[in-house]
C-alpha cells in the first residue's frame, strides 16, 4: 500500500475584531460636546488629539483618569491639545466633555484601545468640530426676570425671518416646525448658553 503524506498549514487563530461605537453629542448645561464611546469589549484606555484648544472639563470621572501629553512632538504635529485616558477596570462605556475655544474650527482624533483574545487592538475614530452656538432654542421666556426682545413688523414671509436669525444667531435651531403662528404673527425663544440669558424674537 502506497503510503501518503500530507501537510497542513498553520491556521492563525481567528481574530475577533473590536467594534466600538462614537457618538458625539452636544450638551446645553452647561454648553459643551459630549464624546461617548462604547464597546462590548471592555475598554482599556484612549488617546486624544486634537487640532484646535479646547477645554476639558473634567480631568477625574468615575469611568477615567485623564493625563495631559502635551509635547514639543505634537504641537509639531499641529495638535492643540493632547490627552491620555486611563479607562477603569471592566469599563466598556465612557464619555467626555469638552468645549472648544470660542470661534476655533478642528478636528478631534481619539485612539481606543481593548484586549480581547488576538492581544492588543486599537480604533481610531476623527469628528470635525465646529464652534457651538452662542444661543439654544427654548419653549418660551421666563417672565420673572429681564430678557431682550427683538421684534420684526412687516410684510415678511416667516421663512425671510427664518433665515435672518440663523444669520444672527449662527448654529442655532431657527426651524418654524413646532411652532404656532396665527394672523397675528408668533414668538421664537432664546437662552445664550454662556450668559444664560433669554430673547424673545417676536414676527407681527
Amino acid at each position: 500500500m502506497e503510503k501518503l503524506t500530507f501537510t497542513l498549514p498553520k491556521i492563525a487563530p481567528p481574530k475577533v475584531p473590536v467594534a466600538v461605537q462614537f457618538d458625539l453629542l452636544v450638551s446645553q448645561n452647561p454648553p459643551c460636546y459630549a464624546l461617548r464611546f462604547s464597546s462590548d469589549t471592555v475598554l482599556e484606555g484612549a488617546w486624544i488629539s486634537c487640532t484646535i484648544p479646547i477645554l476639558f472639563l473634567s480631568s477625574s470621572t468615575p469611568t477615567y483618569e485623564m493625563t495631559r501629553t502635551d509635547s514639543e512632538g505634537e504641537l509639531k504635529l499641529g495638535n492643540k491639545f493632547s490627552a491620555t485616558l486611563r479607562l477603569k477596570p471592566n469599563c466598556r462605556t465612557s464619555e467626555f466633555y469638552f468645549r472648544p475655544v470660542e470661534g476655533y474650527s478642528g478636528t478631534l482624533e481619539i485612539f481606543v484601545s481593548a484586549v480581547n483574545s488576538s492581544g492588543r487592538l486599537t480604533q481610531r475614530e476623527s469628528v470635525n468640530l465646529t464652534p457651538l452656538s452662542s444661543y439654544y432654542r427654548i419653549a418660551e421666556v421666563d417672565d420673572s426676570r429681564a430678557y431682550n426682545t427683538l421684534r420684526i413688523t412687516g410684510q415678511f414671509s416667516f421663512l425671510k425671518v427664518q433665515s435672518w436669525l440663523q444669520m444672527i444667531l449662527q448654529g442655532a435651531e431657527c426651524d418654524t416646525s413646532g411652532f404656532r403662528f396665527d394672523e397675528h404673527g408668533g414668538t421664537f425663544a432664546f437662552e445664550s448658553m454662556l450668559l444664560h440669558c433669554h430673547l424673545q424674537c417676536q414676527v407681527m
